[in-house]
């Protein structure tokens, strides 16, 4: 039995930047102006917020004094009524675009592609960066193989990508390899995670998680046709 299209959960498109010499200072404020943009396709919104502390006098004998620090926001993600399409900008200049399966069909490549595409294109307006740092696309997919009733598979059997476990070892628990791979194209690189997953409680497939992440470095543009073109 060989497994030719694995599922995919979900993917995303991350954007990284170089900014603007006179960028602000990062603020809900300035995270909320891109959002605005996008009240009808992304109307629920999350934020990330990182809290500094000051710890002074610290002792075994007493306990320390604790200075409360300034709040910084980190990223703000929205996201669409069902869950399954997500934008994020962050502080260090980045813009991720993400779409999971859900309960339905996996939207795919071309989708995911051409909202990235819209959303870089209102980033760039908003923010002004100077140019595209890098680019990465990922996928996620999830292998479920029927358990036989030996309880025992060749990982062979299913997978190009996989581990061996020396001969005198009968079974393999578990695993979690990561390569990375190099592509024609001498800036790109190909990061690819093989592991186990736990099992489902109502269910007893093997379930597998391959992560492939292919990053395109040195863009040094904003074209928005060379920007696909690294995808």
């Amino acid at each position: 039995m060989k497994l030719t299209n694995p599922p995919v959960i979900q993917s995303w498109i991350a954007i990284e930047f170089d900014p603007a010499p006179d960028k602000k200072t990062w603020d809900i404020q300035i995270a909320n102006a891109f959002f605005l943009r996008h009240q009808n396709t992304l109307p629920h919104h999350d934020i990330a917020w990182v809290r500094h502390v000051e710890i002074k006098d610290f002792s075994p004998a007493k306990l320390p004094e604790i200075i409360p620090g300034k709040i910084e926001v980190n990223h703000v993600r929205g996201r669409n009524e069902q869950g399954t399409f997500w934008v994020q900008v962050s502080a260090d200049d980045r813009l991720v675009c993400n779409i999971t399966r859900g309960s339905g069909s996996y939207a795919g490549y071309e989708y995911l592609r051409d909202q990235a595409i819209l959303m870089y294109i209102d980033y760039v307006e908003l923010f002004k960066p100077t140019k595209v740092r890098r680019v990465d696309l990922h996928y996620v997919d999830l292998i479920e193989i029927p358990v036989p009733p030996d309880k025992k598979i060749k990982l062979e059997d299913y997978f190009e990508f996989y581990i061996k476990s020396p001969g005198k070892f009968d079974n393999m628990l578990a695993c979690d390899i990561s390569v990375a791979l190099s592509t024609p194209r001498v800036r790109d690189a190909v990061e690819v995670r093989f592991q186990t997953e736990p099992m489902n409680e109502n269910s007893n497939p093997y379930r597998f998680r391959m992560d492939w992440n292919l990053t395109c470095n040195q863009v040094e543009t904003l074209d928005r046709d060379e920007i696909v073109r690294a995808l």
